[in-house]
């Protein structure tokens, strides 16, 4: 692939809901790659949850970047995770934490996906595992 993004680090490790966090990202270029303008979006693996930004509100994040061929750019995104609005019983009974996901994907001018990360597992503090699904009870 002619260019790849990583999501670098998460700061804190524990998020908390509705306080904003830090999330570091670096997306490298090809010598080949023909693109300078990109869309970097960051997104989240559980539907319970909605990633934001902290200053829009725009869901799901995304950054506007120039990367030139044999380039690489680090940014530093402020998200915030918030839960989905009609949720019942979504708080864990212990307080514990539970894993989430999160990704990064690149696209172009033309809304093509030029690169798709691998996903980095965050602590979402107060939130309940997930239950497996059940499709026959």
């Amino acid at each position: 692939m002619a260019c790849s993004i990583h999501i670098d680090s998460v700061t804190p490790s524990t998020v908390i809901e509705n306080e904003p966090f830090k999330v570091t990202w670096t997306v490298a270029a090809a010598e080949d790659f023909d693109v300078r303008n990109l869309t970097v979006a960051l997104m989240t693996d559980d539907a319970r949850l909605v990633l934001v930004d902290h200053n829009s509100q725009d869901s799901p994040p995304e950054k506007q970047i120039q990367v030139s061929p044999g380039a690489r750019a680090t940014k530093t995104t402020q998200v915030v995770i918030q839960r989905r609005k009609g949720l019942v019983d979504e708080l864990s009974r212990d307080g514990s934490s539970s894993g989430i996901f999160l990704h990064a994907r690149a696209r172009n001018e033309r809304d093509e996906i030029v690169a798709d990360g691998a996903a980095l597992e965050v602590q979402v503090a107060g939130l309940p595992r997930r239950t497996m699904p059940r499709i026959f009870l």
